[in-house]
């Protein structure tokens, strides 16, 4: 009994007074611990898988850092069609050895209507010829005539090689050119034929040297642009005979037909990127340049077009401008005095004087146009809010013609407006954008003179039929 008392004392007493206090503080510490503990079990049960996930993958990554894994999957691969646009367009790809030709040629010497064929000798040369037509100018009448041509294509028998292109007609060249007349043929039109070329010198014959960059254009058509220089000879007036130096800018467009077959081409917008939504264009056409010794003239087409809205209507403000300087040789002419000698006058030559016989044309057509271009909604339909600024166009043109007249001849010298008048009529006509900064634009308009400002009697108020033919910039 003793022992027992003696434990109690000693161990249990003292160890109780001690636990009472700590359960106090214990029991409320439970109270938090075992709603924590609801918590946090369930989320040490993602935690340790996760983690043993991670250091799972650690470790098979560092087991193969040296492998890769690939996967493959299957599906359908929509129908591509992959365009190198320049052989395309150019047919830089089909062998020709001969072709005929056909179209406009801006040449002073041997356009203006050109018809003609042209055949390679070898990869580097051809051998060509044909025959031309125009309308001078409404003083000199017509003319038409032949010309020869030899051309070396510089660079083709090395695009041959480098299998960049096949023999044929596309490429850039040299050449030497005669072209002559039949026979001048005078005709009785107007005084001013009232058309967009510029009156030009006739001649007789002409030699000249050329370089310039011809291509073919898809399957049937063809395209030339180039700058000559040589000497040409023609008749002043049909009278006396001149001859000059000239150095001159050409351009010519047209049809082809040869020994090439004709290829299926992808659709013409997708190769030449005219559905854009571009809703203006600023358009200058290639000019039309004459340098000679007794003759210079320069001659282009300056032009703005908008789109009305998303409608298919525009309006095209353009102006076509041509300068003209001629020098018709030198007239020498006798100064003279009247005398009375025995009553009676008498003239007498006391002197003589040089006259410069020049002239100086300003030739400029101003057309406004309101155009509706044909096939909207088709090519709306391949291009969302495609512009409406290509294809074929019908319109109503209102004209501002004007051309005046400074000159200086032994008989007087004369500064006039040789026609000054307001016209309207229908326009017809095509125009196409050709990859971002080119067009060309053909059309014809027919006008009814409303109103004459100028006081000569040249031109009567009958229909002016004038064609247009541009080819050039756009922006």
């Amino acid at each position: 009994m003793k022992k027992l008392f003696f434990v109690l004392r000693t161990f249990v007493i003292p160890t109780f007074s001690f636990v009472v206090p700590t359960l106090s503080f214990v029991i409320p510490t439970f109270s938090f611990v075992v709603p924590t503990l609801s918590f946090v079990i369930p989320t040490l049960s993602f935690v340790i898988p996760t983690i043993g996930g991670i250091l799972t993958a650690t470790t098979i990554a560092s087991a193969q850092t040296d492998s890769l894994r690939y996967s493959q999957e299957s599906g359908t691969l929509k129908e591509q069609r992959f365009i190198d646009r320049y052989d395309y367009v150019f047919m830089t790809k089909e062998p020709t050895k001969w072709m005929v030709k056909a179209g406009v040629l801006s040449s002073r010497t041997f356009g203006v209507l050109v018809a003609g064929a042209e055949y390679k000798l070898s990869p580097s040369f051809s051998v060509g010829g044909g025959a031309f037509f125009r309308s001078a100018s409404s003083t000199f009448g017509t003319d038409a005539g032949w010309f020869g041509e030899l051309r070396y294509y510089y660079n083709m028998k090395k695009r041959i090689a480098e299998a960049k292109s096949a023999n044929n007609f596309s490429g850039n060249y040299f050449g030497i050119a005669y072209s002559s007349l039949f026979k001048q043929v005078r005709a009785p039109v107007p005084y001013f034929s009232r058309i967009d070329f510029s009156p030009t010198l006739p001649f007789a014959r002409a030699l000249e040297v050329r370089w310039g960059m011809q291509r073919r254009f898809f399957n049937h058509g063809i395209v030339d642009f180039g700058i000559s220089g040589g000497l040409r000879s023609g008749l002043e007036a049909g009278t006396f005979e001149i001859a000059e130096y000239m150095i001159q800018t050409n351009w010519g467009i047209g049809l082809a037909f040869g020994d090439f077959k004709r290829k299926k081409l992808p659709p013409l917008c997708d190769v030449l990127k005219c559905y854009d939504t571009q809703k203006s264009l600023w358009k200058l056409a290639w000019p039309d340049i004459f340098i000679g010794y007794k003759s210079q003239s320069v001659s282009t087409s300056f032009a703005y077009e908008r789109q009305i809205g998303s409608s298919a209507f525009s309006l095209n403000l353009q102006n076509d401008l041509s300068l003209t300087n001629q020098y018709n040789g030198t007239s020498v002419m006798p100064i003279t005095e009247t005398k009375i000698i025995n009553g009676q006058p008498v003239v007498e030559i006391v002197g003589t004087e040089s006259i410069d016989n020049t002239r100086f044309t300003i030739n400029s057509i101003t057309y406004l146009q309101p155009r509706f271009y044909l096939g909207r909604q088709k090519r709306s339909q391949r291009a969302h809010n495609a512009a409406s600024i290509s294809g074929a166009y019908l319109g109503i043109s209102l004209i501002h013609a004007y051309e005046r007249i400074k000159s200086n001849q032994f008989y007087g010298a004369q500064n006039f407006d040789r026609y000054h008048a307001l016209e309207l009529g229908p326009t017809a006509g095509y125009q196409q954008k050709i990859f971002k900064n080119g067009y060309l634009d053909f059309g014809l308009t027919v006008g009814k003179p409303l109103r004459r400002f100028d006081k000569t009697m040249f031109i009567n108020d009958t229909y002016s039929f004038r064609p247009s033919f541009k080819l050039g910039f756009a922006f």
